[in-house]
């Protein structure tokens, strides 16, 4: 779940209009697991630069997740 709150959140980093922050992700995450606004910002950052640069699943993002 945190993750793909990240990815909710790195794709409204991608758009004109910012709609959410951090603390509305983690809000609404931690409504199903407990999360932080550090995890949703590692991996935030993570997914827009694999967004930026077209990363596959094997790079690391997959790594950031397996270690959490």
């Amino acid at each position: 779940m945190t993750v793909a709150g990240a990815a909710v959140y790195a794709a409204d980093r991608l758009t004109p209009e910012k709609a959410l922050t951090q603390a509305d992700v983690v809000a609404a995450v931690s409504e199903t697991v407990p999360t932080s606004k550090s995890k949703i910002a590692r991996y935030s950052q993570a997914v827009y630069e694999a967004g930026k640069t077209h990363l596959t699943p094997t790079d690391s993002v997959a790594e950031l997740v397996a270690s959490d």
